[in-house]
């Protein structure tokens, strides 16, 4: 007889032990390991139909996924198995247990997914200083698509060629990632701006790329140049830009610096500006005085460190005007040469160079003009000779390119008169008077006879002895003035021939030296050292006997007593009728002086 037995598993003593199919396992939540959780009792004997849970820790599950929800039932060899996929790199224990309480851990593996590797850029320090003193610091961060960073990776950090001279990297701009992923450099320069940063990840060919940005170095500002046009047109609006260049000790230019300026016999439109983000300092410069100017310029914290610039200011050739017509006052002779001159200035009076003027004269078949067009030199002065060929009047004109012109009259006459008088100065009712010859010439000096002269005398107070007198052989005629009253006459003298010739000579008529005598006679100071040197000035009035003063008599002075030396014994008569000396002596005393107006009565 035969007796089946039939052997079961100890499910009161089972086991379950862990294992992974794959590990480590790439953190893309693609990849995945097979955990299988093996269940037997203590003598190997695979238990089936049991339920296993796997599970993860609470912090990190949420970046995991496992399949059928983390449950399997053993099957007939006692194995339960699920898959597990994550998103985050790093050992992470999962636990695998069975109804009992029995449970497994096994430590997996995650790495990060190389694949999708990527760089960020941090600047942790903006806006330092380009000294190569002041810095920042350069961090990457390199991590996969998920975020787990990526160790032991190198990465690179550059700038722009055109750049890359004025700054040094630390450790030559190379780093290696640490556990965290990161890496870090130093970052100094000189030249200030902004500027990209690049950071490369060796291996996988991801970059990123920041901007960073350096300031001038403000404590070393500097005043580096002085820049402006050399001439400018003067006006009251327009002028010279002049530009003051700020920069530090490398050359980079410094914002917000105040620049003071300061100019001569020019106009600034601000004599304190600061400087903007170019380190520019700008001032506009005018005058309206032509010639050469300097400005200079100072930072306002350095004034001893001055740069200068000299501009010229130069006429405004639009604004051009003749504003004078230069001719002989008069009249001038037929066939003789005259000097024309045009002068030409601006609107604020500056002679204008280089201007070609025209000229002419109407009528113009009588009129030769040396040169129709003359340049004006640096006096803005334009010269020509005109040479009128017969009496009459002639209209001179001088004209601009402009459009400006101006006109004057010229008389030619081809006779001469010309008025002379005996004695310039006569007493008052002196009987002879002063004779006044009228003289006619032609242009070549030849008398010329028969011709009428007309005579005139102004103010009232004197009398001609006629008023029209026609010329003798010599081409003289002659009149004589006698008057009773003091005073200074004008005579003029005409002659009509086609054009009016005239002439004027004054005579002065003064009191009568017939009844003349010392009015009054004055020392000052009466009273003086006896030193030989000093002085006391004597002063004899001489009136006639209407009590007129009398000019141009002869005063003589005597000592009459007492020692001392007269400077003068004779005086003429000044136009307020003085006779002047002086008196000094070297002994003390009294000392009589006379003064008298005839040479007899001084020898009484």
């Amino acid at each position: 007889m035969q007796q089946t037995v039939t052997y079961v598993p100890n499910v009161a003593n089972a086991e379950i032990t862990l294992a992974a199919s794959k590990d480590p396992v790439i953190a893309d939540n693609n990849d995945l390991t097979t955990l299988t959780a093996t269940v037997a009792d203590t003598e190997g004997n695979a238990i089936a139909n049991t339920e296993v849970t796997f599970t993860l820790p609470e912090d990190v599950k949420a970046n995991f996924t496992l399949s059928d929800g983390g449950k399997a039932i053993t099957d007939a060899e006692g194995k339960a198995k699920v898959t597990l996929k994550g998103t985050k790199a790093g050992a992470h224990t999962v636990t695998a247990s069975m109804t009992g309480g029995k449970s497994e851990q096994l430590v997996v593996n995650f790495i990060a997914d190389t694949l999708t590797a990527q760089v960020n850029l941090n600047v942790t320090e903006d806006n330092f200083i380009a000294n190569n003193v002041g810095m920042t610091r350069l961090q990457a961060t390199v991590t996969d698509g998920n975020g787990n960073p990526l160790a032991n990776e190198a990465v690179t950090f550059t700038l722009p060629a055109d750049v890359s001279a004025s700054f040094t990297l630390g450790q030559g701009g190379s780093a290696i990632t640490d556990i965290n992923g990161k890496a870090e450099v130093t970052l100094s320069g000189t030249k200030s701006g902004t500027y990209p940063v690049t950071v490369s990840v060796n291996n996988y060919g991801v970059s990123d790329t920041k901007q960073v940005t350096l300031i001038a170095d403000a404590g070393t500002a500097k005043l580096a140049s002085l820049t402006s046009v050399y001439s400018f047109v003067v006006s009251t609006t327009e002028g010279a830009t002049m530009t003051a260049s700020v920069t530090d000790a490398n050359g980079n230019p410094v914002e917000g610096i105040k620049v003071n300026f300061r100019g001569t016999s020019v106009t600034l439109s601000s004599t304190s500006v600061e400087t903007d983000d170019r380190g520019f300092a700008e001032i506009l410069v005018t005058s309206t005085e032509v010639g050469l100017k300097t400005v200079s310029a100072s930072l306002a914290d350095k004034p001893t460190e001055v740069i200068s610039r000299l501009l010229n200011a130069s006429a405004d050739v639009n604004s051009a005007t003749i504003t004078s017509l230069e001719i002989p006052e008069g009249q001038v002779m037929v066939a003789q040469d005259v000097a024309v001159k045009a002068h030409v200035n601006d609107q604020f009076g500056n002679p204008v160079a280089h201007q070609p003027v025209t000229f002419s004269a109407e009528p113009s078949s009588q009129m030769i003009i040396s040169q129709n067009t003359v340049s004006t030199n640096t006096q803005g002065v334009a010269e020509v000779t005109m040479t009128p060929e017969r009496n009459g009047s002639y209209m001179v004109k001088a004209s601009l390119p402009n459009g400006a012109s101006l006109e004057k009259q010229l008389e030619a006459i081809d006779e001469k008169l010309t008025l002379t008088a005996s004695s310039p100065l006569i007493g008052v009712y002196a009987p002879t008077g002063a004779t006044l010859t009228a003289t006619l010439t032609s242009a070549n000096g030849t008398p010329v006879e028969g011709q009428v002269i007309n005579f005139s005398v102004t103010p009232e107070g004197a009398t001609l002895s006629g008023g029209k007198v026609r010329t003798n052989s010599s081409g003289q005629a002659p009149v004589v003035l006698t008057s009773n009253k003091v005073g200074t006459y004008t005579v003029t003298a005409s002659f009509h021939n086609g054009v009016t010739i005239q002439t004027q000579t004054t005579v002065k008529v003064t009191g009568n030296s017939s009844t003349a005598h010392v009015a009054s006679f004055i020392a000052d100071p009466s009273t003086i050292a006896a030193t030989n040197t000093d002085l006391s000035t004597l002063k004899a009035t001489v009136e006639d006997g209407s009590g007129n003063l009398i000019e141009g008599l002869t005063v003589y002075f005597a000592l009459k007593s007492g020692s001392a030396t007269l400077t003068s014994l004779t005086a003429v008569t000044d136009q307020n009728g003085i006779a002047t000396t002086s008196v000094k002596g070297a002994m003390t005393g009294s000392v009589t002086v006379s003064a008298v107006t005839t040479a007899v009565e001084c020898k009484q």
